[in-house]
Protein backbone atom coordinates (compact mmCIF):
# COMPACT_ATOMS: atom_id res chain seq x y z
CA UNK A 1 0.00 0.00 0.00
CA UNK A 2 1.29 3.46 -0.84
CA UNK A 3 1.20 5.68 2.25
CA UNK A 4 1.35 9.46 2.12
CA UNK A 5 3.34 9.75 5.37
CA UNK A 6 5.54 7.40 7.35
CA UNK A 7 6.23 8.17 11.01
CA UNK A 8 9.43 6.28 11.84
CA UNK A 9 10.39 5.53 15.45
CA UNK A 10 13.80 3.94 16.10
CA UNK A 11 13.97 2.64 19.68
CA UNK A 12 16.11 0.69 22.12
CA UNK A 13 15.25 -0.42 25.66
CA UNK A 14 12.68 2.33 26.29
CA UNK A 15 9.30 0.64 26.38
CA UNK A 16 8.13 2.79 29.31
CA UNK A 17 7.47 5.63 26.85
CA UNK A 18 7.15 3.71 23.56
CA UNK A 19 4.17 1.59 24.65
CA UNK A 20 2.00 4.52 25.89
CA UNK A 21 2.86 6.41 22.69
CA UNK A 22 1.94 3.55 20.33
CA UNK A 23 -1.20 2.86 22.33
CA UNK A 24 -2.39 6.33 21.30
CA UNK A 25 -1.17 6.35 17.70
CA UNK A 26 -2.56 2.87 16.97
CA UNK A 27 -6.10 4.11 17.66
CA UNK A 28 -6.01 6.48 14.70
CA UNK A 29 -7.90 5.39 11.61
CA UNK A 30 -5.91 7.08 8.86
CA UNK A 31 -5.18 5.17 5.67
CA UNK A 32 -2.53 7.73 4.64
CA UNK A 33 -0.47 7.25 7.81
CA UNK A 34 2.10 4.52 8.42
CA UNK A 35 3.82 3.99 11.80
CA UNK A 36 7.17 2.16 11.60
CA UNK A 37 8.89 0.97 14.79
CA UNK A 38 12.52 -0.13 14.43
CA UNK A 39 13.44 -1.91 17.67
CA UNK A 40 17.01 -2.74 18.69
CA UNK A 41 16.22 -3.60 22.31
CA UNK A 42 18.01 -6.38 24.14
CA UNK A 43 14.76 -8.24 24.81
CA UNK A 44 11.42 -7.44 23.20
CA UNK A 45 9.10 -9.82 25.05
CA UNK A 46 7.34 -6.94 26.79
CA UNK A 47 6.67 -5.09 23.56
CA UNK A 48 5.61 -8.20 21.62
CA UNK A 49 2.96 -8.93 24.26
CA UNK A 50 1.65 -5.40 23.79
CA UNK A 51 2.00 -5.34 19.97
CA UNK A 52 -0.07 -8.53 19.63
CA UNK A 53 -3.04 -6.69 21.12
CA UNK A 54 -3.04 -4.04 18.36
CA UNK A 55 -5.40 -4.30 15.41
CA UNK A 56 -4.13 -1.42 13.26
CA UNK A 57 -2.38 -2.87 10.16
CA UNK A 58 -0.66 0.48 9.52
CA UNK A 59 1.57 0.00 12.57
CA UNK A 60 4.64 -1.92 11.40
CA UNK A 61 7.15 -3.47 13.81
CA UNK A 62 10.72 -4.62 13.05
CA UNK A 63 13.05 -6.15 15.61
CA UNK A 64 16.75 -6.91 15.56
CA UNK A 65 18.73 -7.50 18.77
CA UNK A 66 22.20 -7.62 17.21
CA UNK A 67 24.39 -4.58 17.88
CA UNK A 68 23.51 -1.53 15.82
CA UNK A 69 24.63 2.05 16.07
CA UNK A 70 21.94 4.69 16.46
CA UNK A 71 22.62 5.61 12.81
CA UNK A 72 22.14 2.01 11.64
CA UNK A 73 18.86 1.69 13.51
CA UNK A 74 17.61 5.01 12.16
CA UNK A 75 18.57 4.05 8.60
CA UNK A 76 16.67 0.78 8.87
CA UNK A 77 13.58 2.59 10.15
CA UNK A 78 13.43 4.72 7.00
CA UNK A 79 14.34 1.82 4.70
CA UNK A 80 11.44 -0.18 6.15
CA UNK A 81 9.00 2.68 5.56
CA UNK A 82 7.09 3.38 2.37
CA UNK A 83 5.52 6.83 2.70
CA UNK A 84 5.90 9.55 0.07
CA UNK A 85 6.94 11.79 2.98
CA UNK A 86 8.74 10.81 6.18
CA UNK A 87 8.95 12.17 9.71
CA UNK A 88 11.26 10.76 12.40
CA UNK A 89 10.40 10.98 16.11
CA UNK A 90 11.94 9.59 19.26
CA UNK A 91 10.20 6.96 21.35
CA UNK A 92 9.14 9.63 23.85
CA UNK A 93 7.94 12.14 21.23
CA UNK A 94 4.62 12.23 19.41
CA UNK A 95 2.78 13.58 16.38
CA UNK A 96 -0.75 14.96 16.10
CA UNK A 97 -3.58 13.69 13.89
CA UNK A 98 -3.44 16.82 11.72
CA UNK A 99 0.05 15.95 10.49
CA UNK A 100 -1.36 14.13 7.46
CA UNK A 101 -3.44 17.20 6.56
CA UNK A 102 -0.23 19.23 6.61
CA UNK A 103 1.48 16.68 4.37
CA UNK A 104 -1.42 16.77 1.89
CA UNK A 105 -0.94 20.54 1.67
CA UNK A 106 2.82 20.08 1.23
CA UNK A 107 2.21 17.59 -1.55
CA UNK A 108 -0.30 19.88 -3.25
CA UNK A 109 2.10 22.82 -3.28
CA UNK A 110 5.25 20.76 -3.96
CA UNK A 111 6.97 21.51 -0.65
CA UNK A 112 10.09 19.38 -0.06
CA UNK A 113 10.42 19.85 3.68
CA UNK A 114 8.63 21.41 6.62
CA UNK A 115 9.68 22.13 10.20
CA UNK A 116 7.53 23.43 13.04
CA UNK A 117 7.42 25.25 16.36
CA UNK A 118 6.77 22.11 18.37
CA UNK A 119 5.12 21.55 21.73
CA UNK A 120 7.39 20.56 24.62
CA UNK A 121 5.98 17.74 26.76
CA UNK A 122 7.69 16.51 29.92
CA UNK A 123 6.84 12.98 30.92
CA UNK A 124 6.10 12.51 34.64
CA UNK A 125 9.58 11.01 35.12
CA UNK A 126 11.22 14.23 33.87
CA UNK A 127 8.94 16.74 35.58
CA UNK A 128 10.50 19.13 38.10
CA UNK A 129 9.15 21.87 40.36
CA UNK A 130 10.59 24.56 38.10
CA UNK A 131 9.36 23.15 34.77
CA UNK A 132 5.93 22.69 33.30
CA UNK A 133 4.49 19.51 31.82
CA UNK A 134 3.28 21.17 28.60
CA UNK A 135 4.69 24.23 26.86
CA UNK A 136 3.92 25.83 23.54
CA UNK A 137 4.96 29.26 22.35
CA UNK A 138 5.20 29.97 18.62
CA UNK A 139 8.46 31.41 17.34
CA UNK A 140 7.10 33.23 14.33
CA UNK A 141 4.30 33.59 11.81
CA UNK A 142 2.16 30.71 10.62
CA UNK A 143 4.27 30.16 7.49
CA UNK A 144 7.92 31.18 7.08
CA UNK A 145 10.28 30.58 4.19
CA UNK A 146 13.77 30.69 5.72
CA UNK A 147 16.80 31.18 3.52
CA UNK A 148 18.48 27.82 4.18
CA UNK A 149 21.89 29.00 2.97
CA UNK A 150 21.82 31.94 5.40
CA UNK A 151 20.59 29.69 8.20
CA UNK A 152 23.52 27.32 7.60
CA UNK A 153 25.95 30.23 7.58
CA UNK A 154 24.57 31.48 10.90
CA UNK A 155 24.93 27.99 12.36
CA UNK A 156 28.56 27.83 11.22
CA UNK A 157 29.34 31.25 12.69
CA UNK A 158 27.78 30.20 16.01
CA UNK A 159 29.79 27.00 16.28
CA UNK A 160 27.07 24.65 14.96
CA UNK A 161 25.27 24.57 18.29
CA UNK A 162 21.68 24.37 17.01
CA UNK A 163 19.72 23.51 13.87
CA UNK A 164 18.09 26.92 13.51
CA UNK A 165 15.39 26.76 10.82
CA UNK A 166 16.96 24.28 8.42
CA UNK A 167 14.99 21.20 7.30
CA UNK A 168 15.41 17.69 8.64
CA UNK A 169 13.50 14.43 9.01
CA UNK A 170 13.90 14.41 12.81
CA UNK A 171 11.02 16.49 14.20
CA UNK A 172 10.28 17.59 10.65
CA UNK A 173 8.72 16.29 7.45
CA UNK A 174 10.85 15.52 4.38
CA UNK A 175 9.87 14.23 0.95
CA UNK A 176 11.27 10.77 0.32
CA UNK A 177 12.87 11.81 -2.98
CA UNK A 178 15.02 14.31 -1.05
CA UNK A 179 16.04 11.65 1.48
CA UNK A 180 16.92 9.32 -1.38
CA UNK A 181 19.29 11.96 -2.79
CA UNK A 182 21.11 12.05 0.55
CA UNK A 183 21.27 8.24 0.66
CA UNK A 184 22.56 8.01 -2.90
CA UNK A 185 25.31 10.55 -2.16
CA UNK A 186 26.42 9.20 1.23
CA UNK A 187 25.14 5.63 1.64
CA UNK A 188 23.03 6.68 4.64
CA UNK A 189 20.24 9.07 5.54
CA UNK A 190 22.33 10.22 8.52
CA UNK A 191 25.91 10.98 7.43
CA UNK A 192 27.27 11.71 10.91
CA UNK A 193 27.24 10.23 14.44
CA UNK A 194 24.23 12.27 15.66
CA UNK A 195 21.28 11.41 13.37
CA UNK A 196 19.29 14.62 13.93
CA UNK A 197 22.03 17.13 13.07
CA UNK A 198 23.64 14.96 10.37
CA UNK A 199 20.37 14.53 8.51
CA UNK A 200 19.36 18.17 8.89
CA UNK A 201 22.55 19.50 7.35
CA UNK A 202 22.43 16.89 4.57
CA UNK A 203 18.77 17.55 3.75
CA UNK A 204 19.44 21.30 3.80
CA UNK A 205 21.87 20.79 0.93
CA UNK A 206 19.25 18.99 -1.23
CA UNK A 207 15.86 20.44 -0.25
CA UNK A 208 14.73 23.08 -2.79
CA UNK A 209 11.44 24.20 -1.21
CA UNK A 210 11.48 24.41 2.56
CA UNK A 211 9.02 26.05 4.94
CA UNK A 212 8.62 26.48 8.69
CA UNK A 213 5.25 26.67 10.42
CA UNK A 214 4.04 27.63 13.87
CA UNK A 215 1.57 24.71 13.68
CA UNK A 216 2.92 22.21 16.27
CA UNK A 217 2.60 18.91 14.43
CA UNK A 218 5.40 17.50 16.63
CA UNK A 219 5.25 16.96 20.40
CA UNK A 220 8.84 17.00 21.64
CA UNK A 221 8.97 14.60 24.58
CA UNK A 222 11.35 14.88 27.51
CA UNK A 223 11.53 11.63 29.47
CA UNK A 224 14.06 10.75 32.16
CA UNK A 225 16.42 9.14 29.63
CA UNK A 226 15.91 11.59 26.76
CA UNK A 227 18.67 13.72 25.31
CA UNK A 228 16.61 16.86 25.88
CA UNK A 229 16.10 16.16 29.58
CA UNK A 230 19.73 15.15 30.14
CA UNK A 231 20.94 18.29 28.34
CA UNK A 232 18.59 20.46 30.39
CA UNK A 233 19.91 18.85 33.59
CA UNK A 234 23.55 19.22 32.39
CA UNK A 235 23.95 15.42 32.65
CA UNK A 236 24.56 14.81 28.95
CA UNK A 237 28.33 14.56 29.23
CA UNK A 238 30.86 11.74 29.10
CA UNK A 239 33.65 10.04 27.16
CA UNK A 240 33.09 9.27 23.51
CA UNK A 241 34.56 5.82 24.07
CA UNK A 242 31.77 5.06 26.56
CA UNK A 243 28.87 5.66 24.14
CA UNK A 244 28.05 2.19 22.72
CA UNK A 245 25.41 3.48 20.32
CA UNK A 246 27.82 5.60 18.25
CA UNK A 247 29.07 4.34 14.86
CA UNK A 248 32.31 2.36 15.23
CA UNK A 249 34.33 4.82 13.14
CA UNK A 250 33.31 7.88 15.20
CA UNK A 251 36.63 8.35 17.00
CA UNK A 252 38.65 7.52 13.89
CA UNK A 253 36.89 10.17 11.78
CA UNK A 254 36.60 12.82 14.52
CA UNK A 255 37.56 16.38 13.54
CA UNK A 256 40.77 17.29 15.37
CA UNK A 257 39.58 20.82 16.23
CA UNK A 258 36.53 19.51 18.12
CA UNK A 259 37.12 18.35 21.72
CA UNK A 260 36.71 14.59 22.08
CA UNK A 261 33.97 14.80 24.71
CA UNK A 262 30.46 13.39 24.56
CA UNK A 263 28.31 16.53 24.60
CA UNK A 264 25.53 17.91 22.39
CA UNK A 265 27.89 20.85 21.82
CA UNK A 266 30.54 18.56 20.30
CA UNK A 267 28.52 15.76 18.68
CA UNK A 268 26.32 18.21 16.75
CA UNK A 269 29.25 20.12 15.21
CA UNK A 270 31.01 16.87 14.38
CA UNK A 271 27.88 15.47 12.74
CA UNK A 272 27.35 18.66 10.74
CA UNK A 273 30.98 18.66 9.58
CA UNK A 274 30.81 15.05 8.43
CA UNK A 275 27.50 15.66 6.65
CA UNK A 276 28.90 18.59 4.69
CA UNK A 277 32.00 16.64 3.69
CA UNK A 278 30.13 13.47 2.71
CA UNK A 279 27.59 15.49 0.72
CA UNK A 280 30.38 17.04 -1.33
CA UNK A 281 30.35 20.46 0.38
CA UNK A 282 33.70 20.45 2.16
CA UNK A 283 33.99 24.12 1.20
CA UNK A 284 31.37 24.97 3.84
CA UNK A 285 33.53 23.58 6.66
CA UNK A 286 36.03 26.43 6.23
CA UNK A 287 33.35 28.78 7.63
CA UNK A 288 33.01 26.84 10.89
CA UNK A 289 33.73 29.09 13.89
CA UNK A 290 35.49 26.67 16.25
CA UNK A 291 36.11 29.43 18.77
CA UNK A 292 32.38 30.06 19.24
CA UNK A 293 31.96 26.38 20.01
CA UNK A 294 34.74 26.46 22.64
CA UNK A 295 33.18 29.52 24.30
CA UNK A 296 29.75 27.90 24.54
CA UNK A 297 31.10 24.60 25.88
CA UNK A 298 33.10 26.39 28.58
CA UNK A 299 30.10 28.52 29.56
CA UNK A 300 27.66 25.60 29.81
CA UNK A 301 30.04 23.04 31.31
CA UNK A 302 32.56 24.57 33.77
CA UNK A 303 34.31 21.18 34.07
CA UNK A 304 35.33 21.59 30.40
CA UNK A 305 36.92 25.04 30.74
CA UNK A 306 40.46 23.69 31.03
CA UNK A 307 40.29 21.59 27.86
CA UNK A 308 38.59 24.46 25.99
CA UNK A 309 41.45 26.80 26.91
CA UNK A 310 43.89 24.30 25.39
CA UNK A 311 41.89 24.14 22.17
CA UNK A 312 41.65 27.94 22.03
CA UNK A 313 45.40 28.24 22.38
CA UNK A 314 46.03 25.58 19.73
CA UNK A 315 43.37 26.39 17.13
CA UNK A 316 42.10 29.92 17.77
CA UNK A 317 44.41 32.33 19.50
CA UNK A 318 43.23 35.05 21.86
CA UNK A 319 42.59 37.69 19.20
CA UNK A 320 40.12 35.41 17.41
CA UNK A 321 38.72 34.45 20.82
CA UNK A 322 37.86 38.08 21.67
CA UNK A 323 36.11 38.62 18.32
CA UNK A 324 34.16 35.38 18.73
CA UNK A 325 33.29 36.20 22.35
CA UNK A 326 31.71 39.48 21.26
CA UNK A 327 29.77 37.70 18.50
CA UNK A 328 28.55 34.92 20.80
CA UNK A 329 27.55 37.37 23.55
CA UNK A 330 25.61 39.49 21.08
CA UNK A 331 23.82 36.40 19.72
CA UNK A 332 23.07 35.19 23.26
CA UNK A 333 21.29 38.38 24.31
CA UNK A 334 19.49 38.60 20.98
CA UNK A 335 18.16 35.05 21.47
CA UNK A 336 17.20 35.76 25.09
CA UNK A 337 15.10 38.73 24.00
CA UNK A 338 13.53 36.63 21.26
CA UNK A 339 12.64 33.84 23.71
CA UNK A 340 11.18 36.35 26.15
CA UNK A 341 8.91 37.69 23.41
CA UNK A 342 7.83 34.13 22.62
CA UNK A 343 6.95 33.50 26.25
CA UNK A 344 4.93 36.71 26.39
CA UNK A 345 3.03 35.77 23.22
CA UNK A 346 -0.75 35.62 23.61
CA UNK A 347 -0.63 32.22 21.89
CA UNK A 348 1.55 30.72 24.62
CA UNK A 349 0.12 27.67 26.39
CA UNK A 350 1.62 26.43 29.66
CA UNK A 351 0.48 23.58 31.90
CA UNK A 352 2.31 22.92 35.15
CA UNK A 353 0.54 19.82 36.46
CA UNK A 354 1.37 16.28 35.34
CA UNK A 355 -0.45 15.09 32.22
CA UNK A 356 -0.22 11.94 30.12
CA UNK A 357 1.17 11.77 26.59
CA UNK A 358 -2.39 11.16 25.37
CA UNK A 359 -3.52 14.40 27.03
CA UNK A 360 -0.51 16.27 25.61
CA UNK A 361 -1.41 15.14 22.08
CA UNK A 362 -5.09 16.05 22.52
CA UNK A 363 -4.21 19.44 23.99
CA UNK A 364 -2.00 20.17 20.98
CA UNK A 365 -4.70 19.06 18.54
CA UNK A 366 -7.21 21.31 20.30
CA UNK A 367 -4.93 24.32 19.83
CA UNK A 368 -4.60 23.59 16.10
CA UNK A 369 -8.36 23.13 15.65
CA UNK A 370 -9.26 26.18 17.74
CA UNK A 371 -7.02 28.44 15.68
CA UNK A 372 -8.09 26.88 12.36
CA UNK A 373 -4.39 26.85 11.52
CA UNK A 374 -4.59 24.13 8.85
CA UNK A 375 -7.10 26.18 6.86
CA UNK A 376 -4.96 29.27 7.27
CA UNK A 377 -1.88 27.37 6.11
CA UNK A 378 -3.66 26.27 2.93
CA UNK A 379 -4.86 29.80 2.21
CA UNK A 380 -1.43 31.28 2.81
CA UNK A 381 0.35 28.85 0.48
CA UNK A 382 -2.34 29.26 -2.17
CA UNK A 383 -1.94 33.02 -1.99
CA UNK A 384 1.84 32.71 -2.31
CA UNK A 385 1.45 30.51 -5.40
CA UNK A 386 -0.95 32.98 -7.02
CA UNK A 387 1.52 35.81 -6.36
CA UNK A 388 4.34 33.78 -7.87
Amino acid sequence: MGYLLSVVIPTKNRYETLIPLIRVLAKWDDADLEIVIEDNSDDNNEFISFFNTLINPNVKYYYNNTWRSVVDNSDQAILHSGGKYVTFIGDDDAVVRQITEIVRIMDRYQIDSCGCDYVLYRWPSALTDKKGSFEYHPKGSLIRRPNVEKELDYMLQNGLQSKQNIPGVYHGIVKRTVLEQVYKQTGTFFPGPSPDMANSVAVALFSKRHIMTSIPFIVDGYSKASTGHLTEAKEHIGRLEDQPFLPKDTLQDWTKEIPKIWLPNTIWPESAMQAMIRCGRKDLTARFNYTAMYIKIAALYPQCKKICRKYIQQYSGWKRYLVAYFFVTKSYFKNRIKKLREKLSYKRVYIRQTISVDEAIRKTEEQIEKGEWITQMEKKLCKDVCKG
